[in-house]
Parts: C-alpha cells; sequence; structure tokens
C-alpha cells in the first residue's frame, strides 16, 4: 500500500505563503520531514494562489521538493494544463498525475499523457456536473473513466479510483457513501487500484483526529491500495503500524516492535 504525505499542499495557509515568496527552506525541510514520518511519496499542490499561475508555482515545486528528497512525487491540481506543464520538469520514479475526472477536456487532456508517460493516474469518480451523492452515481463515473483509460492506452495497473471523501459535518452519511463506493468499485473493476484522501472525513469535527484515525482504519480494512494522509500525524502513523500486524503484512511483528522501541507508536517515548 501506498503512503502519501499530504502536507504539501497551498490550501495550507504556511505552505501556501512558502509557495507564494518561493521559500525554498520552508518546503524543503516539510518535505524531508514528512519522508522521515514513513511517506513512501509526496502530494504537492499550488491550487489557490490567487493572480498566480497554477502551473508555474507547481512547477516551482516539483523542482523544488525533488531537490530535496528522493521519493515519487504525486502532482495534484484540478487544472489539466498546470499538470501538463509541471510534468515537463518531473526527474522522479513511479510518478501519479492527480486528477482526473470524466469531464471530456480532462479526459482528453490527461489519459494520453499519462499513458506516454507510463505513470499513474487518479481517477475521480465526478464529471462537470458534480459529485454523485450517491454510490451507484460515482461508479457510472468510474466506468466513464475506465473506458476511457482503456482506450488511451493507460494500464489498469496505473489506474487509482478515487470514491471521494466528502465531510461528515456537512453530510453526515458522507463517510458511508465512499466505504460503499469503494466496495463497489473492488467488486466491479478488481484490476484497477484505489486511492483514499484520509482527511478530507472529519473537516469542522471535534476531535478530528479521532474520526480522522478511525475512518483509516476502516478504509484499510476494505483494501485500498493508497492513502494520502498527515504523515506527521503520530497516532495515524501508529494506526497504520497496527493495521499491518492485524492484515498479516508485518512478518513477526518485527517493523511494528522496531517503531514501538523507537517511540513511535506513542506520544511519549517508551521507557
Amino acid at each position: 500500500m501506498l503512503i502519501i504525505g499530504e502536507s504539501l499542499n497551498a490550501t495550507v495557509p504556511a505552505v501556501s505563503q512558502a509557495i507564494a515568496a518561493h521559500d525554498e527552506k520552508f518546503i524543503t525541510e516539510l518535505a524531508k520531514f514528512q519522508v522521515e514520518c514513513g511517506a513512501m511519496m509526496l502530494d504537492v499542490n499550488a491550487g489557490g494562489l490567487g493572480g498566480r499561475d497554477e502551473g508555474d508555482e507547481l512547477t516551482w515545486l516539483v523542482r523544488t521538493v525533488q531537490n530535496a528528497v528522493q521519493v515519487p512525487l504525486v502532482l495534484d491540481s484540478a487544472n489539466p494544463d498546470s499538470l501538463l506543464k509541471a510534468v515537463r520538469v518531473y526527474k522522479g520514479p513511479e510518478l501519479i498525475l492527480s486528477s482526473v475526472t470524466a469531464e471530456k477536456e480532462s479526459l482528453d487532456k490527461l489519459l494520453p499523457l499519462a499513458a506516454e508517460l507510463e505513470c499513474g493516474i487518479v481517477g475521480l469518480c465526478m464529471s462537470e456536473k458534480g459529485i454523485p451523492d450517491n454510490p451507484e452515481g460515482r461508479l457510472e463515473m468510474a466506468e466513464v473513466i475506465i473506458k476511457q483509460a482503456k482506450l488511451a492506452g493507460v494500464k489498469p495497473e496505473s489506474l487509482y479510483l478515487d470514491p471521494l471523501v466528502m465531510t461528515v459535518s456537512v453530510d453526515w452519511k458522507a463517510g458511508k457513501v465512499t466505504m460503499d463506493t469503494h466496495r463497489m468499485l473492488r467488486n466491479r473493476f478488481p484490476e484497477v487500484r484505489t486511492f483514499t484522501i484520509i482527511g478530507n472525513i472529519a473537516f469542522g469535527m471535534p476531535m478530528r483526529g479521532l474520526v480522522n484515525r478511525t475512518f483509516l482504519s476502516m478504509m484499510l480494512g476494505l483494501e485500498t491500495d493508497a492513502v494520502m494522509l498527515n504523515v506527521r500525524d503520530k497516532e495515524m502513523m501508529a494506526t497504520l503500524s497496527a493495521s499491518s500486524v492485524l492484515k498479516g503484512e508485518d512478518q513477526y511483528c518485527r517493523k511494528y516492535i522496531k517503531a514501538f522501541r523507537a517511540g513511535n507508536l506513542s506520544k511519549s517515548t517508551p521507557k
């Protein structure tokens, strides 16, 4: 399973300020710290900087992060043209583009690019009409993306379907809709992978970390292939360690025990 660090995102005020100021020190330190915390990939997103060209800022961000760490990146933008611009400077392995939707312009621009680069691509279960509020509607969007991806030459294992995580503080059924969509995607399209953004679920909720960690556990039980989350959250990463043990992925519990001895499973270092 891929563990993707979420923190290099311009929706975070401090990160937005750092990107706008081209503060290499801040971005470099944040990238390195996420890798130290266990991130296998890093998401990079420069959207929402008013008055600036997102493609130019994402390009700068990609260059800066690549100079700091060696892990692969997820290039993240709702603007296909920004992704087309930033991908030109990417020099690392195992790139993932995020994201394509069932909208024609998005499909036409990004799927051929993903096929040409032989890279991963995230497919959002939505179209220009928005996000369906039920699993069946999201499954229809997934079908469109998968069909067009095959026609474009994207390998099934390179396509990550995102069932979409909405916040439960706005829609109390949002978590169930996401999980039901994930089950349907798994059953209908076992050849493709799945991608879950954990932190979206609990915006505005008290004890947000508790909700996020519980949701992570439930999605891990559903066998999601990739999770994007705050790897700097020690308790979140401890949940990942424990889940690996319970799923039989940690031989003789060695990684879990190593993490415990390093003090990574609790807020305080064990005696």
